[in-house]
């Protein structure tokens, strides 16, 4: 009768643990950028270019490692130091206001003087499938590269 020993079992175990961290960090966001870039992409080429303002503040961000967005850029801003923020303890904590090209969402929905030109939803929709095939792409990319460093 033969025997076999296996060691290390403990150290593959707490890799396979560590494995959805991970990928829940690294790879989901970077497979994340990877799709919001072309639906950026597909909304900067849409925009109409009378200034190229609003074109050069549609951007990709990541708002954790499990969403990201496509807008038009804020701008961060810091509460300053009066009264009213000292009581609500939020002096020098940042927030954001409208940016430079706020005016993005009026040319996106129109307003009662002006009629819509919509440029976002229309890139959404038309880059949505090439998107999702970037995103799963890089998902089985990044699995694939976290489990061969295991």
């Amino acid at each position: 009768m033969a025997s076999v020993k296996l060691t290390g079992l403990d150290d593959l175990k707490r890799k396979l643990r560590e494995l959805p961290k991970r990928v829940e960090t690294r790879v989901v966001k970077v497979a994340l950028k990877k799709g919001g870039e072309i639906i950026r992409d597909a909304a900067i080429s849409r925009a109409p270019e009378d200034s190229g303002l609003l074109k050069k503040n549609i951007v990709y961000r990541a708002l954790s490692a499990k969403k990201g967005q496509v807008g038009v850029r804020k701008q961060a801003q810091k509460h300053v130091d009066n009264p009213q923020n000292r009581r609500m303890r939020r002096v020098g904590k940042r927030y954001y206001s409208d940016g430079p090209a706020f005016y993005g969402r009026f040319v996106e929905f129109g307003t009662k003087n002006m009629a819509a030109h919509p440029f976002m939803r229309p890139a959404f929709d038309a880059t949505a499938p090439a998107a999702i095939d970037a995103i799963g792409k890089a998902l089985l990319e990044g699995i694939d590269q976290e489990v061969r460093k295991l």
